[in-house]
């Protein structure tokens, strides 16, 4: 009498595997690769055995979500260096006497003189550089009190010469005047125009010319 009954023919059931996302019906597809005539390499039906296991444990959100990752991580643009702190001045919406608020309107004022403030940080274009490298940029002013206007300024962020500034006459005692400004280099700057004891001062973020 032969021991174990035939029990070296009996091919085990299948055992269930599970995953860490708690499937459990794989591993009934790698018993039946188990079946699989014995003429199949076995190589290949380790491979698809494998196969058939990752598939099974990674459902498809955690496979869209592994993908999205990794492209993600590979694509994304390589962050600029972060510029020195320098406190720029936003507007303050005081209207000069006799102007308008239009859209987009960057008016700075105290009651006195008023400014109209270009967007900061200010990106000069090409024909804003003169020969020796400094940039000049025109700047509108406003006087709510009598007298000439008068400007000064100083690089904040480096040491640089002084700025200078060019104000036309014909302008009258009150009201509109037109200046231009001269930095002598890109940096933060701090600006102030006066008329008698009236003072207004904002800062602003030059940058390199394109």
């Amino acid at each position: 009498m032969r021991k174990g009954g035939g029990g070296a023919n009996r091919r085990p059931g299948p055992a269930w595997l599970c995953c860490s996302n708690g499937g459990t019906a794989l591993a009934h597809d790698v018993y039946l690769l188990g079946t699989m005539p014995t003429r199949i390499p076995r190589i290949i039906v380790l491979a698809v055995a494998l196969a058939v296991f990752l598939g099974g444990c990674f459902g498809p959100s955690q496979r869209e979500e592994a993908t999205e990752g990794s492209s993600t991580a590979s694509s994304a643009p390589e962050q600029e260096p972060v510029k020195e702190s320098c406190p720029v001045t936003r507007p303050n919406g005081s209207i000069p006497p006799g102007e308008t608020a239009p859209p987009g309107s960057r008016y700075l004022g105290n009651g006195a003189l008023w400014t109209d403030l270009y967007p900061n940080p200010i990106r000069p274009r090409p024909e804003d550089v003169l020969e020796d490298g400094a940039i000049e940029i025109k700047v509108p002013w406003w006087r709510g009190v009598a007298g000439k206007l008068s400007i000064e300024g100083r690089r904040l962020d480096a040491t640089a010469a002084p700025l200078s500034a060019w104000i036309p006459n014909g302008y009258g005692r009150r009201g509109f005047q037109s200046t231009a400004l001269t930095f002598a280099t890109a940096g933060c700057w701090q600006v102030t125009g006066s008329v008698g004891d009236a003072r207004l001062t904002f800062v602003s973020l030059i940058l390199e010319p394109v």
